[in-house]
């Protein structure tokens, strides 16, 4: 009997680089300032952070949340999660004087850097193998392979309802670990932001 295990671990080694001195909403000499700090925009030029309480993302009854307005410098980053990655191994194999068998069975379970369990992927294999030997010059044997798959998997790219677009676009002042809290009715899909929504919620959608 043979049996091994192997874990792994993944994060996003590289983001954009980002500036972090202007925050929602973009330049418009229509509004006070010159600029229009619109609380559901995705773009990030919006007026210069000064740290004061204002709105944003979507209205319920009138009323928006509230936050400071200033940077988060690492807002992007710490979207993601750790990945992990688990992969088992189990074997058995013997003989008799006109009989061998070998039977292995392997379990691999990842689940990426997505929020939950979004881009998760499972496999799971069972082969046997087995010979007799039923006569002189007479032999049979069986072979059985296996596999269950089931995994998920999350929209990249730049088009609509691309998680990763969502979030590289996000505001420098939006905090997206807040969003992952989806019983908060301001975080559920719809009109959050112009990029498509809560990228969380797209990310959690694909475990329900």
């Amino acid at each position: 009997m043979t049996f091994n295990t192997a874990n792994t671990f993944s994060n996003v080694l590289k983001i954009p680089d980002y500036q972090n001195e202007f925050g929602q909403g973009y330049a418009d000499p229509g509004y006070p300032g010159g600029y229009h700090n619109d609380p559901k925009e995705n773009w990030s030029w919006g007026a210069p952070f000064n740290g004061q309480m204002q709105g944003w993302g979507q209205e319920i009854n009138g009323v928006r949340q509230q936050k400071a307005y200033s940077a988060i410098p690492d807002n992007v980053k710490d979207f993601f999660d750790l990945g992990k990655a688990t992969n088992n191994n189990l074997s058995l194999s013997g003989a008799g004087d006109k009989t061998t068998y070998f039977l292995s069975l392997n379990a691999l379970n990842s689940d990426g850097v997505m929020p939950g369990h979004s881009d998760s992927y499972n496999r799971y294999n069972v082969r046997f193998n087995g010979s007799a030997e039923l006569a002189h010059n007479l032999t049979t044997s069986v072979n059985f392979n296996y596999a269950k798959i089931k995994s998920n998997m999350v929209q990249g790219g730049q088009g609509d309802g691309s998680v990763w677009n969502s979030v590289i676009q996000m505001p420098r002042d939006i905090p997206l670990t807040s969003l992952k809290d989806l019983s908060n009715p301001y975080n559920s899909f719809g009109n959050i932001f112009d990029a498509g929504g809560n990228p969380c919620m797209v990310t959690m959608a694909l475990t329900r």
